[in-house]
């Protein structure tokens, strides 16, 4: 049987992604665009800064999201449009 695991939850994993990264802290962003990427429930402070970043749209609901643009908006500080 596979076991799954979500995007967010691979990067706090320090067996997965979690190991090459160091702050965990400073990838909050990234996770939580993951968790809105992948259409992963977000709680109020999460859905907060997912508005932020993703220029009001909604978290995915179909799981299809151009997280390169999520990535730019992050990097610049900007919306996604």
């Amino acid at each position: 049987m596979k076991r799954t695991i979500s995007a967010d939850a691979a990067l706090r994993d320090r067996r997965l992604l979690g190991a090459a990264l160091d702050d965990l802290a400073s990838w909050q962003t990234w996770s939580i665009a993951l968790k809105g990427a992948f259409g992963l429930p977000l709680n109020d402070a999460e859905r907060t800064l997912f508005d932020a970043i993703a220029g009001g749209r909604n978290p995915c609901v179909y799981r299809k999201l151009r997280l390169a643009r999520i990535g730019d908006a992050v990097r610049r500080g900007a919306p996604v449009t």
